[in-house]
């Protein structure tokens, strides 16, 4: 793995982390990715084919963003009490 890490290094072209840290490291990233449109409290998040469009956002109200964080934390405080869910 350190070996992968560091042919991953030089063919990104340096090793330079966050702050100029070295980072010989592999890791991913994940975007949940949906075939079809999700709803969350009336507002729709639609999922379009191809690379995701980071500059596309959804318009949520103060409380629906409050809804949100709150099922955020209900499930983050429910995992960490069981992370088999």
């Amino acid at each position: 793995m350190q070996t992968a890490g560091r042919n991953l290094t030089r063919t990104a072209g340096g090793g330079g982390g966050a702050g100029g840290a070295n980072s010989n490291q592999v890791h991913y990233h994940v975007i949940p990715r949906y075939l079809e449109a999700r709803e969350f409290d009336g507002v729709v998040f639609a999922d379009a084919a191809g690379p995701p469009d980071l500059g596309a956002t959804a318009d949520l109200g103060s409380d629906t963003l409050a809804k949100l964080q709150q099922l955020i934390i209900d499930n983050w405080q429910a995992h960490k009490s069981n992370p088999s869910l």
